[in-house]
């Protein structure tokens, strides 16, 4: 059964009936000739046996009348109840559950009457009151009763009457395709017609068993819209076919409705007899046991960003088995028996997806869902003005990305702790946004359109010191000489230093400086053009007056230690020479890497563990006794290329 979306629901049908109320919802008379103008008349009834009302009538009296002056002609006062049976419990559909507390009986009362074949026929009748309060298609529904007659015809020559061949669901499932077999069969070969009848009155609460009156029977109204050849609520509207007696459409409202169902029997092109089935039928929502779903695009929007290629997920109950058709004609090869596929559209487009759970079985269903296929959105944001660099931020986000859904909106989040100066933004672009201090913050921009949301989260770095500046070179200094710095990179700067010294001017690059301790680490802080800012160091060694040599020119500061025997170790015997000297070495973040006692000419760029020290530069001391003697910067190059 294929249909747009399974409805699936399952609530118990409460009733409740007056004793009367609880009594019949329906019945029927036939008749069979046994031969000799001897006909087997059978009364159907039908009750409910959930709502607790009265039970069958022990005995009924079946009363014949002829059929054009309606004078009695005969009964059977005493007729007694048959076995009692129950009408199975199903909706004619072995697919569907339904719900529990339902119950219907039905008991056969059968008479042998002799009837001699006569030109005016004959009706045979039996009343009986009354209906189910509960009914919704009529009319104050508890106080109508029920007729039920049959007409043998003129000069009938032992015919018998059309019989139903199945007893009715005692539930029609709410919103699920019908298919009621309320066909009939006639063992004398006569044609038959099938069509929804009118329901006749008989019997009142004040004389619930009344003796059967002959025609005519008053018709029973309907509340409208409903009537009888549309008795109820339903889309597509329910209706009985002519020649087979399948009933068929949709139920659309729960509650309980009478119908009248009428097989007429034609013989050589001449009207025989009809045969009125009565019956209360229940209208309840059923549980179908195989249910075909899968998640859409509406109940999971991430879909319409999924791109080409989409996960498929199967919501499908009770399945064993499926069978997934994508819908692309272009493709060759797009229908799977996966649970959950995974299928790769060929273009953008509009595609009906179809999924059959259990294929080939009795109780298989089907559903189809449209999606909507785009290429995938690629979603960025980027900055279009202003500086990652503290003093300057003031920083403009934008929207960026390709793919991106006509009419899209964009919502933005600044996090971080402390907050920035603005936290949410509705809108493509954002003002100028400003962090109290440097760190790593979130940002997430957030897309919404008709059809697609999609996000994104990436994070900025606000920092401080981020420009390449130079302060210039490592120098050596006599005690009481000036020192001329030369920095580079900003267009303002800063001098200081980790001791007491003299500038001549701290924002001058190119100031001078006199320091006051042997050796001093002096800083400049730069600042570019844009705001940002840099910060760069260097040291000043300052040796003693009279000093041997303090330039650089006059010693090594530079060894090469890749084995070529030039340059392999740092020698400075102009101070090492005639002395028992103490050796150690410093990196430029002031901590002891390598020292070496009595030192003699032979370290070569390894650290206290003997392994290779990285290319830069480092300082070493020179001590003699407890005495600093000298300090010096020495570089380090293993790869001179």
């Amino acid at each position: 059964m294929a249909r747009t979306r399974p409805l699936i629901a399952c609530f118990a049908l409460l009733l409740s009936f007056s004793t009367f109320a609880a009594h019949l919802v329906g019945g029927e008379i036939t008749y069979e000739c046994q031969g000799g103008n001897n006909y087997l008349v059978r009364v159907r009834v039908y009750r409910d046996c959930a709502g607790g009302g009265a039970p069958f009538d022990p005995t009924i009296s079946i009363r014949v009348f002829n059929g054009t002056t309606g004078a009695f002609v005969s009964a059977t006062p005493n007729t007694p109840v048959g076995t009692i049976n129950q009408v199975p419990v199903n909706s004619g559909d072995p697919c569907l559950t339904i719900p529990a507390g339902l119950c219907t009986e039905y008991a056969d009362y059968e008479a042998v009457i002799t009837l001699p074949s006569s030109p005016d026929g004959y009706d045979i009748t039996w009343q009986r009151c009354c209906r189910n309060g509960s009914i919704d298609n009529i009319p104050n529904s508890g106080s109508w009763g029920n007729t039920y007659t049959v007409r043998v015809p003129p000069n009938d020559v032992c015919g018998s009457s059309p019989q139903f061949a199945a007893t009715p669901p005692i539930v029609i499932c709410a919103n699920e395709p019908l298919n009621i077999d309320a066909s009939a069969t006639d063992i004398d070969g006569d044609s038959l017609y099938y069509e929804f009848c009118e329901i006749l009155h008989g019997g009142s609460s004040s004389n619930p068993s009344p003796v059967a009156l002959p025609p005519p029977y008053q018709s029973i109204p309907f509340i409208a819209p409903q009537t009888f050849e549309n008795p109820i609520p339903s889309s597509p509207q329910i209706k009985i076919d002519s020649l087979t007696g399948i009933i068929y459409g949709e139920a659309s409202t729960q509650g309980q409705y009478v119908v009248g169902i009428c097989v007429t029997s034609f013989s050589n092109g001449m009207l025989e007899t009809t045969v009125r089935r009565d019956f209360q039928f229940n209208v309840s929502p059923c549980v179908r046991n195989v249910v075909s779903d899968m998640v859409t695009q509406m109940e999971d929007s991430s879909l319409f960003c999924s791109g080409r290629e989409l996960q498929f997920t199967n919501e499908s109950s009770n399945g064993n088995s499926y069978f997934w058709d994508f819908g692309d004609t272009t493709s060759l090869t797009d229908t799977s028996y996966a649970a959950n596929p995974v299928f790769t559209y060929n273009a953008p487009g509009i595609y009906t997806v179809m999924l059959v759970t259990n294929p080939g079985t009795q109780c298989s269903d089907t559903v189809f869902e449209v999606f909507e296929i785009y290429e995938s959105p690629e979603l960025e944001w980027g900055i279009f003005q202003g500086s990652v660099c503290f003093n300057v931020q003031d920083i403009f986000f934008g929207a960026l990305g390709n793919n991106i859904p006509p009419g899209a909106t964009y919502e933005w989040y600044f996090g971080g702790t402390p907050a920035p100066n603005i936290t949410y933004f509705n809108g493509p672009f954002p003002p100028g946004i400003t962090w109290p201090v440097p760190g790593k913050y979130p940002v997430t921009v957030v897309m919404k359109s008709n059809t697609c949301t999609d996000s994104v989260i990436d994070t900025v770095e606000i920092v401080r010191f981020n420009q390449l500046v130079d302060a210039g070179p490592d120098q050596i200094v006599v005690e009481g000489d000036d020192v001329l710095m030369a920095a580079s990179g900003g267009v303002q700067y800063y001098w200081y230093a980790d001791n007491p010294v003299y500038f001549s001017d701290q924002r001058d690059p190119n100031t001078l400086t006199r320091p006051i301790n042997d050796t001093t680490v002096y800083y400049v802080e730069v600042t570019t053009a844009d705001g940002c800012q840099g910060i760069d160091s260097l040291t000043v060694i300052m040796v003693p007056k009279g000093w041997p040599n303090p330039n650089y020119s006059d010693l090594q500061n530079v060894i090469t230690p890749n084995g070529d025997g030039s340059n392999d170790y740092l020698e400075i015997p102009e101070i090492t020479d005639g002395r028992q000297v103490r050796f150690v070495l410093m990196n430029r973040w002031g901590s002891v890497v390598y020292q070496e006692d009595d030192y003699n000419g032979e370290w070569r760029g390894q650290d206290d563990g003997g392994n290779p020290l990285p290319d830069g530069t480092y300082y070493y001391i020179i001590q003699e006794g407890f005495e600093v003697i000298f300090t010096a910067p020495v570089t380090i190059i293993r790869n001179e290329n």
